[in-house]
């Protein structure tokens, strides 16, 4: 696959977003800070967006 230079900054754009999202959920999510600390992993790692610990939705309701 060719990847134009619009899509290579299109792909950096989302990594950053989906980045500085986790670092947000993590310090306002209890539940989800919790489940990231337990698997070892914090905003500072600076992971690749597709590392990024995904909890499903059913995760919150239950919770607590």
């Amino acid at each position: 696959m060719i990847m134009t230079s619009g899509h290579a900054k299109s792909r950096t754009a989302f990594a950053a977003l989906a980045r500085d999202l986790f670092a947000l959920q993590y310090a306002h999510v209890p539940v989800y800070r919790d489940f990231c600390r337990h698997r070892g992993v914090a905003p500072t790692d600076h992971l690749d967006w597709a590392s990024l610990p995904a909890l499903p939705a059913s995760a919150f309701r239950d919770y607590g």
